[in-house]
């Protein structure tokens, strides 16, 4: 009896010490458990980071990254495609002087009828901005491929392709234009580079400068002959709205 009592014994204490073990590598367990979790959190989260800047990369079509390239980007086209025609300044002064013209010898002598309906067709707008950014000499766009498309579905899109580009990338952006005060004012809308959009402010520092210098200068040359009250897009041409200026009546 002594003796299966002493095997008990032992039994009993090598249990007590098999449940210490166990309980030990259990709490050196769950101590080296948080920093595995944190380090695959952070490897998690860096792979992350260089996945999202690489795709962001490889949508502009600036450069071509391998893989993400065929995925996230494809080359931009724009709505339609526009020639160039008449600039914007020879049409408006050419329209109005046949417009004058036309309205003297009607009133006999002076303009009764003051209420007029301008057409700019998107040729016209095409030819103004590309020479508009050869004058100004914007080294990232090819002048020659700008192209400027109207629809009352986007307003107004200017594609300017990037140059040298291998992948064929472009800028395009679309815009509104509104009467305000009698002038021309500019209202972004998109903005996109290659596949990847761009929030719309950034237009100020890129396209905005550029189109408000044109619009300054469009402004100034219908101040002289009349107000514009509404803009009115229509498919393939804008419809500037407004009345002849006191001052033409006058000088007349």
């Amino acid at each position: 009896m002594a003796r299966i009592e002493k095997n008990a014994s032992v039994e009993k204490q090598l249990q007590e010490v098999r449940g210490d073990v166990l309980k030990e590598v259990k709490m050196r367990n769950r101590s080296h458990r948080p920093w595995i979790t944190c380090s695959i959190i952070s490897l998690f989260l860096i792979a992350s980071f260089f996945i999202w800047v690489g795709w962001i990369i490889a949508a502009t079509g600036l450069v071509e990254v391998p893989v993400f390239t065929r995925f996230a980007y494809q080359t931009p086209v724009p709505a339609h495609e526009v020639q160039a025609g008449t600039s914007v300044e020879t049409l408006i002064q050419e329209t109005f002087s046949t417009l004058l013209t036309e309205r003297l010898y009607e009133g006999g002598g002076t303009i009764e009828d003051t209420v007029i309906d301008l057409s700019i067709p998107e040729e016209s707008l095409t030819t103004s901005i590309r020479n508009l950014l050869e004058e100004t000499d914007v080294p990232f766009v090819d002048p020659g491929g700008v192209q400027v498309a109207v629809g009352p579905e986007f307003g107004i899109e200017v594609f300017a392709p990037v140059m040298d580009s291998d992948l064929g990338t472009a800028m395009i952006v679309q815009f509104d234009l509104m009467a305000v005060d009698g002038n021309i004012v500019i209202s972004p809308k998109t903005v996109d580079l290659g596949s990847l959009s761009i929030p719309a402010f950034i237009l100020t520092g890129l396209f905005e400068l550029l189109i408000k210098k044109e619009l300054i200068g469009l402004n100034d040359r219908l101040s002289g002959y009349a107000s514009v009250d509404s803009i009115t897009t229509e498919q393939g041409e804008l419809i500037l709205s407004g009345e002849i200026s006191v001052e033409i009546q006058d000088a007349q």
